[in-house]
């Protein structure tokens, strides 16, 4: 059962997806197992669901080994009827399979009347139980191989500029490719910049400075090359710009 869940969690999108089919499955497949609704009470339209159902095998192969071998002694009052000085031989007992006349039934007969479980199957119960271990394990790695990174949640994984995995590269440029994009082409002038970075995550908020001054040293002492600036400059701007005030300065 533990692989079972372990196989709804891999094909779920989510937590709240596989806590929602968990919970309706669990629910079946104990119904369903022959003890709380039994075999003749079952719904014919449901009563399949006991074919696919592990803990039906597991279940069955448990009683089948406890009540083998085991005599149940009837007692009142499931002893009817029951009173002083009663013929022991009109006795007879409530529960299933018993015997006119007969106090004791056997186990193996109580079960395979009241839940249709016999000894017989208790060893092509076990090679079932193994069966459906292996499917869910299968069907577990199934899963986990065909889902995606991130596809079960909200967050999104943000990659340095040029430190993009090589893997990542290359699907963002077959979805490119499928879109119909073109290339861009990266010439240097404002308009094309623009084109280039266009479907790549970036910040747009302005980023401002006020009073930066940067000396650097020389021979005989520091010099000035920017002297109390200010300014402000928009996303992608940013290196052209500082380069022109440096260049600006040096001339001056």
């Amino acid at each position: 059962m533990y692989s079972f869940l372990r196989m709804i969690g891999a094909f779920s999108a989510n937590l709240d997806v596989a806590s929602r089919f968990t919970g309706v499955a669990i629910q079946a497949l104990i119904v369903y197992t022959g003890y709380l609704i039994s075999l003749s009470s079952m719904h014919p339209w449901f009563s399949w669901l006991r074919w696919i159902n592990p803990i039906q095998y597991g279940f069955e192969a448990l009683m089948a080994n406890e009540f083998y071998n085991l005599n149940i002694k009837c007692v009142p009052p499931a002893l009817v009827p029951f009173g002083p000085s009663l013929d022991p031989q009109y006795q007879f007992c409530a529960l299933q399979e018993s015997q006119l006349g007969a106090k004791i039934v056997r186990g193996e007969d109580y079960i395979h009347t009241q839940f249709t479980y016999s000894r017989s199957h208790l060893w092509r119960n076990v090679g079932i139980i193994i069966a459906f271990w292996m499917f869910f394990a299968i069907m577990t790695a199934v899963g986990l191989g065909i889902k995606k990174p991130n596809s079960g949640g909200a967050s999104v994984t943000i990659f340095k500029k040029g430190q993009a995995p090589a893997v990542v590269q290359r699907e963002i440029s077959e979805k490119d490719i499928e879109a119909g994009e073109k290339e861009p082409v990266v010439t240097g002038d404002e308009h094309n910049s623009e084109e280039a970075t266009d479907g790549v995550a970036r910040n747009e908020s302005i980023f401002t400075w006020q009073g930066v001054t940067y000396t650097i040293p020389v021979k005989g002492g520091r010099k000035t090359l920017l002297n109390e600036v200010s300014g402000f400059v928009r996303p992608g701007k940013l290196t052209a710009l500082m380069v022109n005030l440096a260049l600006g300065r040096l001339r001056s």
